[in-house]
């Protein structure tokens, strides 16, 4: 059994039995979003069990194309709102970081607080030589 919760997609665009799902999914690389669709066609078998196809007809090409370019916009919305999100997230950690070097810096104004390599011997407390 699959422990893992059951994704949800970021949005679905459908027209009878067509189907356009927008997935959000992580790069494990660089950790950031980006998304990718999936289309599907549902239809009733001849024992009137629900299948799913992946095989369009022309009439459904006609109707994905509209699903399809619904679909596209909504994922560059979605990639604006991580790109903005992630800039967001980015200054905050600036902002931060200047503000902890502020408030160092008032600390010990006539000492640097980052530490400075240690040039003497652990043993012998001697200065090592360069």
């Amino acid at each position: 059994m699959n422990d893992e919760p059951k994704r949800e997609p970021e949005a679905v665009f459908h027209d009878s039995g067509l189907r356009v799902k927008i997935w959000r999914n992580t790069s494990e690389k660089t950790g950031r979003n980006h998304f990718n669709a999936t289309i599907s066609k549902s239809y009733k078998d001849q024992n009137g069990q629900w299948q799913q196809s992946k095989s369009f007809n022309r009439d459904d090409l006609l109707r994905l194309r509209d699903l399809v370019g619904n679909a596209s916009m909504e994922m560059r919305m979605l990639q604006d709102q991580e790109r903005r999100l992630e800039r967001v997230q980015n200054q905050e950690h600036e902002n931060l970081s200047q503000t902890r070097d502020a408030v160092m810096e008032k600390a010990a104004p006539d000492q640097s607080y980052r530490r400075e390599p240690n040039n003497r011997d652990r043993n012998s407390g001697r200065p090592r030589d360069r």
